[in-house]
């Protein structure tokens, strides 16, 4: 039995874009319970050259998994995350700042049913904030 194909294409794009507030942040430090000076003591963050606190990276980073889905959902095909390649966060990104996250599929490999995607979060400036690549498995369907 031939398997389906995915249902996507090479350029097919998804983003998002939100602000990140201070209840964004402190909710996401509870949650993982990683309370940095740099993500929770503002007096801290300014003795080190900022003027406000940063924004936790694996926040940043987890919008990534909703546009994953929308991918997933475009395509009309069950599929579960593979897993995230080369995961880089290349300039701080600070609470106020507004993120727009780009997820491009960048290559389809449909013998072993995955799809490859190009992730750039970039902060309001267009200034890139962070990058990597999201591996997609579809499921037999």
């Amino acid at each position: 039995m031939e398997k389906k194909k995915i249902n996507l294409s090479v350029g097919d794009s998804f983003s998002l874009t939100k602000t990140i507030g201070q209840s964004d942040v402190y909710l996401f430090a509870g949650i993982t319970e990683d309370f940095s000076p740099y993500h929770t003591n503002l007096p801290f963050v300014q003795s080190q050259g900022f003027d406000r606190l940063l924004v936790h990276g694996a926040l940043l980073f987890s919008f990534s998994s909703s546009l994953a889905f929308a991918s997933q959902k475009k395509s009309g095909q069950p599929a579960l995350a593979y897993g995230y390649e080369h995961v880089r966060f290349v300039k701080p990104f600070l609470i106020g700042d507004t993120l727009t996250v780009t997820y491009t599929i960048d290559r389809i490999d449909q013998e072993s049913r995955k799809t490859f995607a190009k992730i750039e979060g970039r902060n309001q400036d267009g200034t890139l904030i962070y990058v990597c690549e999201h591996i997609m498995k579809y499921l037999l369907d």
